[in-house]
């Protein structure tokens, strides 16, 4: 077990960020090979999957307190 498979089964990196750790022609620095990227994801090596968008979160409304 290395260290990216750690961080992502802990939720510290996100598949987005494994994609830019994987060795390609582009990228021959990465860290992990695109076997180890499916090993630890599940997913085939495909550098252009977009991220799912994260929903807003709205602001909290304020709270008058009547004193």
């Amino acid at each position: 077990m290395n260290f990216w498979e750690l961080a992502y089964g802990w939720g510290w990196a996100t598949i987005a960020q494994l994609r830019i750790m994987t060795i390609t022609d582009t990228m021959p620095f990465g860290e992990i090979t695109k076997e180890e990227f499916k090993r630890i994801t599940g997913e085939d090596f495909d550098p252009v999957t977009p991220e799912p968008e994260v929903p807003e979160i709205p602001e909290p409304e304020e709270v008058q307190v009547e004193e």
